[in-house]
C-alpha cells in the first residue's frame, strides 16, 4: 500500500510523456526525395553551440490561478506566465553515435530534441 502513491505518480508522468511523444510516433516517414544531404566528412553529426530554444507555452485559466495567488491580489497582472525556454544549450553528438536526453518530465528534453531535428 505505500507503493501506491508513487506508482500512481509514475504512471501520471509516464502517460504524459507519451502523449508528448505520440507526434513524433505519428510523424510521416520519409522518401528519399524529402531525404537531407549528408556531408560524410564533417566530424559532427549534430552541433548546437549556446542555443536558445522558445516555445509559447499555452498556459490554461488553472495556471494563471495559481501564478495569481502565488504572486498576491495586487500583482495579478503579472501573473502571465511567458515562454517555456531552455537556454545555454550545447551540443556536440559524433557521428555514428547514440545519443539520449535525460530528464524530469517537462525539463524540454522533447523540446530540445525535436528543435535539433
Amino acid at each position: 500500500m505505500m507503493f501506491l502513491p508513487r506508482s500512481l505518480s509514475a504512471t501520471a508522468d509516464a502517460s504524459h510523456a507519451v502523449e508528448r511523444l505520440k507526434v513524433l510516433f505519428d510523424a510521416d516517414v520519409l522518401t528519399k526525395d524529402d531525404s537531407v544531404a549528408v556531408v560524410s566528412h564533417q566530424a559532427s553529426a549534430l552541433k548546437v553551440e549556446n542555443a536558445t530554444f522558445e516555445w509559447e507555452t499555452g498556459t490554461g485559466e488553472k495556471e494563471k490561478k495559481a501564478k495569481a495567488k502565488e504572486l498576491g491580489e495586487s500583482e495579478k497582472k503579472d501573473a502571465d506566465v511567458g515562454p517555456f525556454r531552455v537556454s545555454h544549450v550545447t551540443i556536440d553528438v559524433p557521428r555514428g553515435k547514440l545519443v539520449a536526453f535525460v530528464g524530469r518530465v517537462g525539463s524540454g528534453k522533447v523540446s530540445v530534441a525535436g528543435s535539433s531535428a
